[in-house]
């Protein structure tokens, strides 16, 4: 299931603090299924995440206990590793159109809301606009 997220590279975090921070954890699980939604909506075939369907992981997801018990298993194997967008938003330039633009598209022609690709649209666009460092505190503004 395609991410099609960047809040990790506005927050300057690498992919295994996004499992393991408990508020970019809710909103990458969040992401996920509303990207779940727009995706299916549109009949676009998703693939695998790991050995997982996707709708496995939505189906999971939507269990929170259980989404954040495994979580810490997938963890440790996403240390160190980032968003292809990491340093990008400082030089002025990101793929969010590619991404969440996409998923909002999608979403405005199947009639599915979008509300949180939208404010991390918005967000990573004002962010690369003004060349703002990355930081965590981001994840209080999009939780808010």
């Amino acid at each position: 299931m395609h991410s099609g997220t960047r809040p990790k590279a506005a927050a300057g975090i690498d992919n295994g603090q996004l499992l393991s921070v408990p508020v970019a954890r809710r909103l990458f699980f969040a992401l996920l299924q509303e990207n779940h939604r727009i995706l299916s909506a549109a009949g676009i075939e998703l693939g695998k995440v790991g050995p997982f369907h996707p709708a496995t992981v939505a189906w999971i997801l939507r269990r929170k206990l259980l989404a954040a018990v495994m979580a810490k298993f997938f963890e440790p194997s996403l240390r160190g590793t980032y968003c292809s967008m990491a340093g990008e938003i400082e030089k002025g330039r990101t793929e969010i159109d590619n991404y969440n633009g996409h998923l909002i598209r999608l979403a405005e022609q199947t009639g599915t809301p979008s509300p949180l690709n939208r404010m991390v649209f918005e967000l990573v666009t004002r962010m690369t606009a003004s060349r703002t460092m990355p930081t965590r505190t981001v994840l209080d503004t999009l939780t808010s």
